[in-house]
Order: C-alpha cells, then sequence, then structure tokens
C-alpha cells in the first residue's frame, strides 16, 4: 500500500532522517544545470551522479545534472514527487544509505524534445554523459554508425525530433554550432572498447548526413575521452524498495543499490576541460586502454560468462553461482588459463590481484545481482566481453575452451528460454527466437548462431577450431552442463 505524502522522500522530509543517513549539505535551489546525462539507469544513478553530488557537497555548486530518459517515463514520475532526490544503498559488509541530489531536472525525451535539444545548447552546459548501453548506440559490428538501424533512419529524417541519444547528440552540436557555442565534451560511460573515439565517430558519421560542415567542426573540436567505470549495480526491485523505506521510514518509488566499490578513470586529453571529480574520487590521466581492457575482458567477461552457465545449471544470482564448486572451478581456470594471458596490464595496475578482487566482489552476499539482468542484450556484450579475448588468443596460441564453452552456454541458455516461453531481453530477439524453430538440436543449429554476422565477425565464424569447440561444448552441455564444466576444469 503507498504511503501517504508526508510519509515520502522529498526535500522538506531529509531533516527528520536518520542522522546516519548521508543527505545532500548544499542548497538544491542554487544548483546550476551544468551536465545533461542521457540514459538515467540505476548504474547512473549509483555511479556518475554520485560522484558528481560529492562535487556539490564541495560547493561546486554549477554541475548539476539534467537527466534525460529516451526510452521510459518510469524515472521522472518515480522521482518528480520526491523533487528528484533518491536513496543509494551501498550493500556490503558496512551498509550504508544516502541521498543523493545531484540531479536536478528529469526530461523524458519523446515528450520533450525541444527541451531536451534546447538543454543541450544552453552555454551553461560543458558536459554530456551517457549509460546507454551498447546497444543505444546503434552501431554496426566494426563500430561504425548502423544507417540501417531503423531508429538512425527515423533520425536522419525528423532531426529535430529524434529517437537516439545519437541523434539529440547531433541536434545539440548543431545548435551550439549555429549560435557559434563551444561543444560540449562527450564522456561515454558504457562498457565499449574505445568507448569515447567509438561515440564521437558516431556522433560524427551522423552529422556528416545532415550538414557536412557541422561534422567538421565536430570532427576538429569535440573532445570525447576514453573511459572506464566500474561498480556493480543490481537492479531495482521490490525487496529493495521495501527495505529502504523500513530503513528511512519514508517511501523512496525507486532506489538504487550497488557495491560500496566505485571507480572512474578518464584519460588524459589536452586542453579538455571537465567537472574536478578528481577531486572526489575519479582518476585522470590513466593509461586507460589497458585499464579498459582489463575490466572488460576480467570483469565483464567473467560476469557474461557466469551468467551463461549459471542460468543453464540452474542458478539465480552471481553469488549464488559461485557457490557451486564446478562453476567455481571453471571460472578460476577460465580466468587463469584464458583471460590474464591476454592482457597486457597497466602500470601500477597487479593484474592477478586486481582479478583475485574482482572475484571477492562476486561473492559479495549483500549484493543479489541476478544472472538474467546480466544476460540481458548479450548479442551486443558478447563481441567486447568474450570474442575480443577468443580472437587475441586464436592469435597469441592461448587456450581457448573455456571461453568456446561460454558461447555455447549462451546457444543453450538462448535454446532453453524459447522452449520454456521465457522472455529474451536482446535486441536481436526475433532473430534468436528464429533460429530455435527452424534448426534441430544439433550442430546445424550452432552454424545458425554463427552466422549472426553482428555478433561473430567472419575471420572467427571461418577458424574451423572455434566452430569445432563451440559444438563440441553444446552437446555436451545439452547431455549434463556439470559434467561438461568439470571436464574443462580438470583436463
Amino acid at each position: 500500500m503507498k504511503s501517504d505524502l508526508k510519509n515520502e522522500l522529498c526535500n522538506n522530509t531529509l531533516s527528520s532522517l536518520n542522522k546516519r543517513v548521508q543527505v545532500p549539505d548544499y542548497d538544491r535551489s542554487q544548483i546550476e544545470i551544468g551536465i545533461v546525462h542521457l540514459g538515467p539507469g540505476a548504474f547512473h544513478r549509483a555511479h556518475q551522479a554520485v560522484y558528481t553530488d560529492d562535487l556539490l557537497r564541495l560547493k561546486y555548486k554549477n554541475w548539476g545534472i539534467c537527466a534525460v530518459s529516451l526510452n521510459s517515463a518510469r524515472f521522472r514520475d518515480s522521482v518528480k514527487k520526491q523533487d528528484n532526490l533518491y536513496t543509494l544503498a551501498i550493500r556490503d559488509i558496512d551498509p550504508k544509505l544516502r541521498i543523493v541530489g545531484s540531479i536536478i531536472e528529469i526530461l523524458f525525451a519523446p515528450q520533450s524534445h525541444d527541451a531536451v535539444i534546447s538543454r543541450l545548447s544552453e552555454s551553461n552546459v560543458k558536459v554530456v554523459t551517457l549509460t546507454i548501453t551498447e546497444k543505444g548506440y546503434c552501431l554496426l559490428p566494426n563500430n561504425r554508425l548502423d544507417f540501417g538501424d531503423s531508429d538512425i533512419k527515423f533520425d536522419l529524417e525528423h532531426p529535430d525530433t529524434p529517437k537516439t541519444a545519437i541523434g539529440y547528440l547531433s541536434a545539440g552540436l548543431h545548435k551550439r554550432y549555429q549560435q557559434n557555442l563551444d561543444p560540449f565534451v562527450l564522456v561515454s560511460c558504457d562498457n565499449l572498447m574505445d568507448n569515447g573515439v567509438v561515440l564521437k565517430q558516431a556522433v560524427v558519421d551522423f552529422s556528416y548526413k545532415i550538414d557536412q560542415d557541422l561534422a567538421n567542426w565536430i570532427s576538429n573540436t569535440v573532445f570525447s575521452p576514453r573511459t572506464m567505470v566500474d561498480s556493480i549495480t543490481p537492479t531495482t526491485n521490490q525487496a529493495l524498495i521495501k527495505s529502504v523505506e523500513d530503513d528511512l521510514g519514508f517511501l523512496d518509488e525507486w532506489p538504487v543499490q550497488r557495491e560500496n566499490f566505485s571507480q572512474w578513470i578518464f584519460e588524459d586529453v589536452p586542453g579538455m576541460v571537465l567537472p574536478p571529480w578528481d577531486s572526489v574520487g575519479a582518476v585522470f590521466g590513466a593509461d586507460i586502454k589497458k585499464y579498459e581492457s582489463c575490466k572488460l575482458k576480467i570483469l565483464n567477461g567473467l560476469h557474461s560468462s557466469i551468467a551463461f552457465v549459471g542460468l543453464i545449471t540452474g542458478f539465480e544470482t552471481v553469488a549464488e553461482a559461485l557457490d557451486d564448486k564446478s562453476i567455481r572451478d571453471y571460472v578460476q581456470k577460465l580466468l587463469e588459463s584464458e583471460i590474464i594471458p591476454s592482457l597486457s596490464a597497466p602500470e601500477g595496475l597487479d593484474i592477478e590481484t586486481y582479478a583475485s578482487a574482482v572475484l571477492k566482489r562476486f561473492k559479495n552476499t549483500q549484493i543479489h545481482h541476478f544472472l538474467s539482468q546480466i544476460a540481458w542484450d548479450s548479442s551486443k556484450k558478447i563481441p567486447v566481453r568474450i570474442l575480443d579475448t577468443l580472437q587475441d588468443n586464436y592469435r597469441l596460441g592461448n587456450p581457448c575452451g573455456g571461453l568456446c564453452l561460454a558461447i555455447s552456454s549462451w546457444m543453450l541458455l538462448i535454446e532453453t528460454m524459447v522452449s520454456r516461453d521465457i522472455p529474451i531481453v536482446d535486441p536481436i530477439v526475433d532473430e534468436l527466437k528464429g533460429i530455435i524453430r527452424r534448426t534441430p538440436e544439433n550442430g546445424e543449429r550452432v552454424d545458425a548462431f554463427l552466422a549472426l554476422d553482428q555478433v561473430f565477425p567472419k575471420d572467427l565464424v571461418d577458424n574451423s577450431s572455434f566452430r569445432r569447440a563451440v559444438v563440441g561444448y553444446f552437446l555436451e552441455l545439452k547431455e549434463d552442463p556439470a559434467t561438461t564444466l568439470k571436464k574443462y576444469s580438470f583436463t
């Protein structure tokens, strides 16, 4: 039952909260919007918005956030009556609650095209951050913009009422270009290799179709650094909402949760001006490509691999899956024999120590990170999380069995979900369902998966060793997943 208005989180109830709960100690009415964020999902609100909240606590009052939801009005509608405040629950050995106040304005783009583009073109806005997931970039397998994407086609035909982040960025930059304003800095916070480079190129490619002079201006003047972000952030569920309400004594309709660990690393780009996030824990000027590679291959690669093998063996969360010896042994061998040997460590980072810390974080029982959430959109995640490592290992002559097993597990997971009519969250869901419905349960089905050229690069598909391993593991996993995992781990 919904709480009375007086029992809801808002500016007027902050002073009534338990003193152990950290609340904004700044006057939110005096904060100017200097950042626009596209895609304010759980990760942004648990990560970048918290770094920015820390900045505002240091009296940097010109870095408030305008959060732009591209696909759903739910976030706006849920927290509007809360004055855009929400709770961050730190789930660790020492749990904590804090109220985050850095989001000053929320816009739902499909109902506010003009307002979004106007905000993007304001001179006070210096930075645009993004967490739109891999699929939000509308990319081809070569990481260039997919002009065949239906939403990109729409945006090119209707540049004043776009649907995509790329379309909005181009429209905002176009207006700044026309007004002779400096461009904003683009900050991608998604798990893409070379994320800043890829984002800028997509905006340039799109804008070239609109105005070649605009595209050249963006290419020559816009900063878009590579970044690496990290903090395990499960989705919000009713259990979290109830727990937060019980602890606060006030209803928060959409709190977020994460582990205590948080990391945000930027490459150094001469001349680029960012909010001073480095004063509140972000790292500027690191060897970002190597950090990025370590994180994508170790943390994200293991996450997806655990999700696939965990789901087909009946587990729900990462911690539960790693409590199973056969999965734990699989993960350890995969890490030691296939992932770590493919990496070159950045200066100051011990890869083995980092990997051990990641596994310890995965085993945090206070974090209920559902494997199903990690498995969302896997057709977009697999290329950067697993296939890049596979290609590196084939080139280096390293073992590849555990990575191939992960791919086979994903194929079996899709087969299982289709046969049980379990909803699949993936941009190519219709193609995945079609494969299961039209192919027999043998190597022919694997070949149909491998023919998905938006997932699997041709050089990998043409590798007979890769195909043989994936087919073999697929058939073995169908018979007995646990035995297949043990066989890999101890051979």
